[in-house]
């Protein structure tokens, strides 16, 4: 893979053309939820007005998909939040800009569904997507012991809560 500046990547949401190589960052990423090809596939096939609520972001660096992100709508009693549900960024894209490229894309398109907050969990040991996190303004607001296996390892759970400001701010 051509290593390219982050800027010459754009963000787009996932197609089914993009399955294959999903499932295989995904792979490449065992810190990241480890989800059948199916689950995918039943995202990436559902067409936006048959399920508005859960999208796939990917970011395309060149010929190939340098990292996903997917992510949910929740709603609940009026107020709506959005779950960023598993991500993924290939090795060679990692320190480069991907994942916060990905995780802006879901701060926009969170905001754009009026959802109030995002959330999410990370496993502790990954230092790296804590510090990006807390770097776009998520805030830990409590632990999972032992939530995750292979390995075993904690679960960081934290929100981000939409001031108004826009996912530009970030």
């Amino acid at each position: 893979m051509t290593d390219l500046p982050a800027s010459a990547a754009g963000v787009r949401l996932g197609t089914l053309a993009d399955l294959d190589a999903i499932f295989a960052l995904q792979q490449s990423a065992p810190e990241c939820a480890q989800w059948p090809r199916a689950t995918y596939a039943a995202i990436l096939t559902a067409a936006p007005e048959v399920n508005p609520q859960r999208r796939i972001f990917c970011v395309q660096r060149g010929e190939h998909v340098a990292g996903f992100a997917v992510a949910s709508l929740l709603r609940a009693a009026h107020t709506g939040a959005c779950e960023l549900e598993n991500m993924a960024v290939a090795p060679a894209g990692r320190r480069l800009g991907v994942g916060r490229m990905l995780v802006t894309a879901v701060l926009t398109w969170s905001q754009q569904q009026r959802a109030e907050s995002v959330h999410l969990e990370v496993r502790a040991a990954n230092g790296a997507a804590v510090q990006l996190y807390e770097r776009l303004g998520f805030v830990a607001l409590g632990r999972r012991p032992a939530y995750y296996s292979h390995p075993v390892d904690d679960a960081v759970q934290m929100t981000w809560i939409a001031d108004g400001g826009g996912a530009a701010s970030c």
